[in-house]
């Protein structure tokens, strides 16, 4: 049976892909190319060593992302595919500086 952690980039011992290294400190830019917030951090699942959830900081808090969301990571910022400013200013917040538990990870996932 695999063991999955969820754990954040900056306490992550492995590789992930080159793209996402430098992603934190970027806008999180929203379907029209707007900012949303910044992306505060990355949650890496140890095994397979994949990116999960993208935390972005707004005007309204915290609050995580589905990596599946996102359509491109490079000089200029994530960019989230078909998610409006709204929607992730009503997205689930979180802020708190521990790792997600399974019950806010899956309500940020499915949302």
């Amino acid at each position: 049976m695999l063991v999955r952690n969820l754990v954040r980039l900056d306490d992550f011992e492995g590789e992930v892909r080159e793209h996402w290294k430098d992603a934190g400190g970027h806008p999180a830019l929203d379907k029209n190319g707007d900012e949303v917030g910044t992306v505060e951090g990355l949650y890496v699942w140890e095994e397979p060593s994949t990116v999960h959830l993208i935390e972005a900081n707004g005007e309204d808090g915290s609050c995580p992302i589905s990596v599946h969301a996102a359509t491109n990571v490079d000089d200029y910022g994530v960019k989230l595919l078909e998610t409006a400013r709204s929607k992730v200013r009503d997205s689930p917040a979180y802020d708190s500086d521990d790792v997600l538990n399974d019950e806010s990870r899956r309500a940020a996932f499915d949302y």
